[in-house]
């Protein structure tokens, strides 16, 4: 026994709702043969707005559910893969040299890099020898970490440039999904009991 949520997507056609129906019907019958179960029918069509893309559609349909087998449809522009614009590789290209100087700096920052054979942990003052200490470079006794603080504030600061990076990423990518030409198509939540 379980709780199926599923979406589909169906062009925006004359028979598009019938036939969407007839599909879940299917569907259903199918994966609950064994309980005899049947759809509910409680599908309502929302064709007031249509929205710009498919993440947007989601969200309005997360609006609409009241969370208990409410079953909704809303219409979107399907634009399906949009493809990379110039500044949008530059910006991947960044991320990508971020991380990479990240795991560099992190790797020629490591205790096993070093000349000398131990190290003091900053928090609860434990001699270590660098033999024993793992990858991520924490102090085995207490988890505190072995890099020295212009190397933490370096970490953090490549950290926030590549969250930052992505964020620019996201927003092109939804800006040029935006204007991207695409299809009316019907985007439908439905759930069933199996």
């Amino acid at each position: 026994m379980g709780h199926v949520i599923n979406y589909k997507v169906c062009a925006n056609t004359k028979d598009a709702k019938r036939q969407a129906l007839a599909e879940i019907c299917w569907e259903v019958e199918h994966e609950d043969w064994q309980e005899g179960g049947a759809y509910h029918h409680k599908l309502t069509w929302h064709d007031d707005k249509v929205y710009q893309t498919r993440s947007e559609a989601e969200d309005a349909i997360d609006r609409f559910d009241n969370g208990w087998y409410d079953d909704h449809a809303v219409l979107f522009k399907n634009v399906g893969k949009v493809g990379a614009t110039k500044k949008m590789e530059d910006l991947r290209r960044r991320i990508d040299e971020t991380a990479r100087k990240k795991s560099e700096l992190m790797v020629s920052a490591h205790c096993k890099a070093k000349k000398s054979a131990y190290t003091s942990c900053p928090k609860c003052g434990s001699k270590l020898a660098n033999k024993y200490i793992r990858n991520d470079n924490r102090c085995p006794l207490c988890g505190e970490s072995l890099y020295s603080d212009t190397v933490k504030a370096r970490i953090k600061g490549y950290d926030e440039k590549r969250m930052a990076l992505s964020k620019q990423l996201d927003k092109l990518g939804a800006e040029q999904e935006r204007r991207a030409k695409g299809d009316i198509c019907w985007l439908i939540k439905y759930e069933y009991h199996v």
